[in-house]
């Protein structure tokens, strides 16, 4: 059987797509690389301008301690002017970087120091205020660097002290070079003070900038946006950059670090030029990998098919090969038949497994030999098999065939059935193919027989599936209603409790009995969600009647076979019986005796747990064949409950013997007996003469609304 996957599929081209995304990959990677470095390096730049200007600074802090020391010598001394400033140049050799120092007030007359120059006053304006200040000054043809502090006098500004820096101060202070780079301090009218050491290139440079109004807006523009800027240009062919942060002590001036490109580019283009040819070496190795790899998988490729595609046991097609099948080959219009054995696990433990491995292997040669071209068979799952048929006659071409399957088997009687569904041209086969599981299920209820999907299934499906999706709704709206239907005492001829049963109110598909949706919700696993709710349903009531004062016969209560795997069942059941404050002896949990066939022992167990909280126990259904009477011994119920199946059985028989055994042999365990299905005054008669202490049925009270109820044990309502 040939199946491949080698269908237009050109593995070269494919190699070289892949090849095609990775190098986009990698220059995706590698312009998010530069990027990431390029971001680095102007945070390193912006760094060590910041460092610069923070050294002008401490110069800064540096000339304003030393005038404040001249201010603090020429208060404490009484020397004359001429001798004072000779005092001051001896005592601090810091002075030597002024050529001027000296104190005026704000008329302009000098209080010591060397004469101020004639138009100094209008700069010194904000000092006179109180304010410490290094301002730029433009004297005619002359640059000076002016610093000055407040002149204090009795408390109060009475001038300032000014000082104006020599040439190698102002040099010292707005100009060094660091690691091919200038750093100056200027206003944008100032640049050139104090840079006479640049080299040509680097006057040229910065000359270019300044004047270039483009350049010198953008920077300013970045400047007020943030706290620093950065402004690449190019002069004379070589790209520069500039980075700019404020000085904070001098108004309108930035510190300003101009290196060539090269300096940050060359490093970055390094690593990124390594990272290509590392990246381009990657790519042929993993081109080349990838190669071999495909090379390898085409040669083992066929056998991976049938691994996937084919089934190793029967050499048919499974069920994912018969999908691709259908999906390459077309959707014709065919009949899909879903057809397995009713109890093929039985046939294992009697005959063994490799008995049951001969008789799939059986199975999938006559149904293989008996397809027409064109057709398809698989196997599903263990014993389940698939046919995709086509034309008419295909149903009695089935039954034929299930037929030599059963009679190729001698040593054991096999039972086989098939569900079938037409799959429509251009329809799902996934959808065809659920529907002819869902027939195969009906099939199932009978031996050796094909179903066909029809109308009835559908609709049951579909009610089944809103069922479902309005339980959510039902119980928060509280759709679900509290049925009681009471017992009767037959030796007291008075009630003696009653079972609470569940009815579902729907708005719009009306009432809905349990038979209709209990067995949906066991399925689904919210038969637990709805045990609970009942109990809490019965509780309230409980506790409704208590506080009018009633009289309170117990209530039973059904508990799903599937809640007793939870290991949180009787705490549970304690938390909503103390919630509502029942005493706990009123509620009885009611366990139908198929629950016995799964886990006895954990059911046991959890019997226990609920009869040591409290709780009375109810053995329901009894007699329908699941447990043992030894079982009896080991369960701690207080209430035997017997199948309406026994009332069923004294009408064919008329003896009451088997009725009278089992609650005799009840009261040994210590059991009250309870027996289902009394309609008749002759059935009761015979419960009575059987020894039954109770008795439920329709001859005494129906399933009914708790109103009704309440009438007929509070009210003396009739029985109608």
């Amino acid at each position: 059987m040939k199946f491949t996957l080698h269908e237009k599929n050109d593995s070269f081209q494919a190699l070289i797509v892949l090849g095609m995304l990775l190098m986009l990959c990698m220059g995706a990677c590698q312009y998010a690389l530069s990027q990431i470095m390029y971001r680095e390096a102007e945070t390193n730049m912006v760094e060590k301008t910041v460092q610069s200007r923070h050294l002008i600074d401490e110069r800064i802090k540096k000339y304003y301690e030393t005038l404040r020391y001249v201010n603090s010598v020429a208060e404490s001394q009484t020397k004359s002017r001429s001798e004072l400033n000779e005092y001051i140049r001896k005592v601090n050799p810091a002075l030597k970087d002024f050529i001027l120092i000296g104190a005026v007030t704000p008329q302009g007359e000098m209080i010591y120091g060397d004469k101020a120059p004639y138009d100094i006053l209008p700069v010194l304006q904000q000092t006179m205020r109180g304010y410490e200040k290094i301002q730029y000054h433009c004297s005619g043809i002359f640059e000076h660097v002016i610093v000055s502090v407040p002149y204090w006098r009795g408390g109060r500004v009475c001038g300032a002290v000014y000082g104006i820096l020599n040439s190698s101060a102002m040099n010292s202070l707005f100009y060094h070079e660091d690691d091919d780079s200038v750093v100056f301090a200027a206003s944008q009218h100032s640049w050139q003070l104090g840079v006479s050491s640049m080299t040509i290139e680097s006057q040229q440079a910065a000359h270019t900038f300044f004047n270039d109004e483009s350049h010198w807006n953008s920077l300013s523009q970045k400047l007020y946006y943030n706290d620093y800027g950065i402004e690449a240009f190019e002069n004379g062919g070589k790209k520069w950059y500039m980075v700019s942060v404020a000085v904070p002590e001098l108004d309108g001036w930035y510190v300003y670090r101009m290196l060539p490109a090269w300096v940050v580019d060359t490093p970055i283009h390094n690593v990124l030029y390594l990272v290509l040819v590392a990246s381009m070496v990657l790519a042929v190795l993993f081109w080349l990998a990838m190669w071999t790899l495909d090379s390898n998988r085409r040669e083992s490729q066929d056998k991976l098919i049938r691994l996937a595609y084919i089934d190793e046991l029967t050499g048919l097609y499974n069920y994912a090969g018969l999908r691709r099948k259908w999906h390459t080959g077309g959707r014709k219009p065919v009949t899909i038949f879903v057809m397995d054995f009713n109890s093929f696990s039985a046939l294992n433990m009697i005959m063994g497994n490799e008995y049951g491995d001969i008789v799939l292997k059986k199975t999938a040669a006559i149904l293989k030999d008996g397809i027409d071209q064109g057709e398809m068979v698989c196997r599903v799952t263990a014993d389940r098999f698939a046919l995709l048929m086509n034309g008419e006659g295909a149903l009695e071409r089935v039954q034929n065939l299930l037929e030599q399957v059963r009679d190729s088997v001698r040593e054991y009687t096999i039972v086989l059935s098939a569900g079938a569904s037409v799959a429509d041209e251009g329809g799902h086969m996934n959808a065809a193919y659920e529907r002819a599981i869902t027939a195969l299920k009906y099939a199932k209820q009978g031996s050796n027989i094909v179903v066909f999907y029809d109308q009835k299934m559908y609709e049951e499906q579909q009610m089944r599936k809103r069922l479902k999706e309005d339980f959510e709704h039902a119980l928060e709206r509280r759709e679900l209603k509290l049925y009681l239907q009471a017992k009767h005492h037959l030796q007291s001829d008075g009630w003696a409790g009653s079972e609470a049963l569940v009815r579902w109110h729907h708005p719009e598909l009306g009432l809905i009995l349990p038979y209709q949706f209990v067995p949906l919700l066991e399925s689904t696993g919210d038969i637990k969600r709805l045990d609970l709710y009942m109990l809490k349903e019965a509780c309230c009531l409980i506790r409704h009647w208590l506080d009018e004062g009633k009289v309170v016969y117990p209530i039973s209560v059904n508990i799903s076979r599937a809640h007793f795997a939870s290991k949180s069942l009787v705490a549970n059941i304690c938390m909503i019986a103390d919630s509502f404050r029942v005493p706990r002896h009123m509620l009885e949990l009611e366990i139908t005796e198929s629950a016995f066939i799964d886990d006895a022992a954990t059911m046991v167990d959890r019997l226990q747990e609920l009869s040591a909280a409290g709780f009375r126990l109810s053995i329901d259904d009894f007699g329908t064949g699941y447990s043992s009477l030894s079982m009896l011994e080991q369960i701690p119920a207080d209430v035997l409950k017997l199948d309406r199946n026994f009332v069923l059985g004294w009408e064919r028989n008329h003896n009451n013997s088997l009725v009278a055994n089992v609650v005799r042999l009840a009261r040994d365990f210590g059991m009250l007996t309870v027996i289902e299905g009394v309609e008749t005054e002759e059935q009761a008669a015979m419960a009575r003469e059987s020894g039954c202490d109770v008795v439920q049925g329709w001859l005494y009270a129906k399933a009914e609304p708790v109103a009704d109820y309440e009438k007929r044990v509070y009210g003396g309502g009739s029985d109608e």
